[in-house]
């Protein structure tokens, strides 16, 4: 049986007889007594097959409706196979529990039953697909894995994946395992999609308000909340909230921020959106039904044990008709807090007085995705620079060539760089075509001369084809060949056109400051650069200290040798069951499968860098809040902070930090924590330590200083902005937590 879903994009209509053409036994329907209604939310019906032959059978579905009237038709094709063969959609090869030391020499043809399937496509596509053999597995502990088709095999290759397949059905080319992440080890950087309420009750108040002209809104979530809906440390892409009506309006000025914080409820007092991330910014018609708000400004990941912040704000400049959203009441605590008014717009960096309610919107997080698992995403510049046509591509002259350079510190870990995005910052669409990218290593810090351009090789080639974009935001382009990247060289990204047209000067790209020129661009009307001799050149060029701003989607891991395909290499695996997929174009071809100990976190392998933030030694650090980051090692699958204001910090000082509390290791892995309320003008020591279950003392990475500058008081405030005489003023504001106060 499968599924099959009726659904209406129109009115309501009526079925009142189903049947297969030629109706002939060989299907039939069930999950609806006949007559019954479809709306636009659908009907599930459950179809059956009715035959044990192979082959492939067509047929017509029909659904008459109205009263006899009208007929609704869809084809329906099936290819039924006899289950004789060892996949997961049937029944895989168990190799039961292994651990460390198991091996397995198989050839996949002698497995009873002995018909292999070839329907799968995994990933690595310049090898080409051939007959597979599946193979299912559990682990117990932190072990490593190598596993590989033997080298005598035609066109072999194995990929391996989880028990949920990262949401799909099966093996796929793009869901695959690709080993522990560094951005939230093991299963903390799973994909995810959680609806967090199943209230019924409403409010208008957020995600905006639309019977005010403007208002700014606030949600809180708290770490269990979290937990327990099932989010992870994985990038989030998307917030959806549920309307129960749609008056019909567009809602223009739409901004959303993001946070991770400490807070346990809302106050009447706004959190100003200075220091958060801003994740969607754009305009929209409300519908009945969910509303996503796909991220088109930066990725918020949660850091796995804060509380997360959700700030709205809508400078529509008019009112219309409330939006009711769906929402749960009576939380324990101030979930939401709103503010609205025909005014003016809101600050958002400053703190506004709210209302707060127990009531707050339910709601659809999304992160990761399937091909996104186990990535980071990197944002070099904040997109509030100049906008310049020089780079990436230049969009005023007919020919160019452009080279950027961006550092290691800025990118601040190795790995493979599957995807580069430039923010685009003009409302007109524009295509640019038959461009190639290049990427390279590169030991320059900045270009000496006009002249210092260099030359690209055929295997720097990373990307050709055309690049546009309909509006303004981030244009990204996929790699062709991703480009892995060592961690510790500057990276060099070309971009060479050499196709006559160009869309204007207004076509503008956001753009940064660097320290020295590290953007230098060669370009003409009438004249190609040669990006592989740099020959004579009668063009003109342009040397800069500014350079696109960028992201980029990493897949991290550079320094470990572990490999997840073709050939997989020293992979590591947290307990769970997995699928192995072994494929060649021939039908006997050998598996073999090894199980060894995982070593400790590997913080002295080659191209590994901590990258910590703040920098060693750095300064002049707010106090009020600090977010400290790392790279995590390969291997790691637990981690432990210790923080405080002397070297070796005292538990029981009021500033020192051990996280986990109990003073363990968490397996919920992270590469972030934030502290707060730290005092003025104070040393602080930090680090953090790594294990895994076969290196439970775990190894430590150095010990890094900052030091705080002198704070202010926050959130100045007062009750009543009307001031007459005799009348007293209530001021507020948020203290130093470890200075008197005068004011004037």
């Amino acid at each position: 049986p499968f599924n099959f879903t009726m659904y209406s994009e129109g009115p309501v209509y009526t079925v009142n007889v189903l049947d297969f053409t030629p109706s002939d036994g060989m299907f039939s329907v069930e999950g609806e007594e006949l007559p019954f209604q479809v709306n636009t939310d659908g009907v599930e019906l459950i179809m059956n097959v009715n035959t044990a032959d192979t082959g492939v059978i067509e047929r017509q579905f029909v659904a008459i409706t109205e009263g006899n009237r009208a007929a609704h038709i869809w084809p329906v094709m099936v290819e039924l196979y006899a289950p004789e063969c060892p996949d997961v959609v049937e029944v895989a090869y168990d190799l039961g529990t292994i651990d460390a030391g198991y091996t397995y020499e198989g050839i996949p043809s002698e497995i009873t039953p002995t018909v292999l399937h070839n329907d799968y496509t995994l990933p690595f596509p310049e090898i080409p697909e051939g007959e597979d053999a599946v193979y299912k597995f559990t682990v117990d502990n932190d072990v490593i894995i190598s596993a590989w088709v033997d080298s005598t095999a035609e066109n072999g290759k194995v990929a391996l994946y989880t028990e949920d397949f990262y949401g799909e059905g099966g093996p796929m080319a793009t869901n695959n395992y690709t080993g522990l992440s560094t951005s939230g080890g093991g299963a903390a950087a799973a994909p995810f999609e959680v609806q967090i309420g199943e209230g019924t009750t409403t409010t208008t108040y957020f995600p905006f308000y639309t019977f005010y002209n403007y208002c700014i809104a606030e949600n809180l979530f708290l770490a269990a909340e979290l937990t327990e809906a099932g989010v992870t440390t994985a990038p989030m892409t998307s917030l959806s909230w549920y309307a129960t009506n749609a008056p019909g309006y567009n809602q223009q000025g739409i901004t959303i921020w993001m946070a991770n914080v400490e807070d346990e409820t809302l106050t009447t007092t706004s959190h100003p959106v200075t220091g958060m991330t801003k994740v969607y910014t754009g305009a929209m018609t409300p519908a009945i039904g969910w509303n996503e708000f796909v991220f088109n400004e930066g990725t918020f990941s949660w850091d796995g044990h804060s509380n997360v912040l959700i700030y709205c704000q809508r400078n529509n400049g008019e009112y219309n008709s409330s939006v009711s959203w769906q929402a749960t009441g009576s939380l324990p605590f101030n979930a939401m807090s709103y503010r609205y008014q025909d005014s003016g717009a809101y600050d958002p960096t400053v703190a506004n007085t709210m209302y707060t309610s127990t009531t707050r919107p339910n709601v659809i997080m999304k992160g990761g995705n399937r091909d996104r698992a186990g990535r980071d995403i990197v944002t070099i510049g904040d997109q509030t620079g100049s906008s310049y046509y020089y780079y990436p591509a230049n969009m005023y002259f007919n020919y160019s060539l452009s080279e950027q350079i961006y550092t290691a510190d800025e990118i601040g870990m190795a790995g493979t760089i599957n995807s580069i995005s430039f923010y685009y910052n003009y409302s007109s669409s524009f295509t640019m075509n038959n461009l190639t990218m290049f990427m390279k290593h590169t030991d320059k810090e900045e270009f000496a001369s006009t002249s210092d351009m260099e030359a690209m090789s055929l295997s720097d080639i990373v990307w050709s084809g055309n690049m546009s974009a309909s509006a303004a935001g981030w244009v990204t382009i996929n790699l062709d060949t991703p480009f892995q990247y060592d961690g510790t060289s500057n990276l060099m990204v070309a971009m060479f056109d050499g196709t006559n047209g160009y869309p204007g000067s207004s076509y503008v790209f956001y753009t940064h400051p660097t320290t020295g020129s590290k953007g230098l661009t060669w370009y003409s009307d009438s004249s190609t650069p040669d990006p592989y001799t740099l020959g004579s050149w009668s063009g003109s060029t342009n040397r800069t200290s500014y350079v696109n701003d960028i992201q980029l989607d990493i897949t991290p891991g550079g320094g470990a040798a572990a490999n997840a395909g073709p050939v997989i290499t020293d992979l590591g695996l947290t307990p769970g069951a997995y699928y192995l997929v072994a494929s060649a174009t021939q039908a006997d071809y050998t598996v073999y499968i090894n199980i060894d100990e995982m070593p400790c976190p590997a913080t002295e392998a080659e191209g590994f860098a901590f990258n910590p933030v703040p920098a060693d030694d750095e300064d002049e650090i707010e106090p009020a809040s600090v977010t400290l980051r790392w790279m995590v090692p390969e291997y790691a699958t637990g981690w432990r902070l210790v923080f405080g204001s002397t070297y070796y910090p005292d538990p029981n000082h009021p500033q020192t930090i051990i996280y986990p509390e109990d003073g363990g290791f968490s397996t919920d892995m992270a590469n972030s924590y934030t502290v707060r309320n730290l005092w003025n003008n104070t040393n602080y020591f930090w680090h953090v330590e790594f294990n895994n279950t076969a290196c439970p003392e775990g190894v430590s990475s150095p010990i890094w200083g900052f030091t705080t500058h002198l704070n202010v008081p926050q959130n100045l405030t007062a009750v009543d902005e009307t001031v007459f005489d005799d009348e007293q003023i209530v001021l507020n504001w948020t203290a130093v937590v470890d200075r008197t106060y005068r004011f004037y």
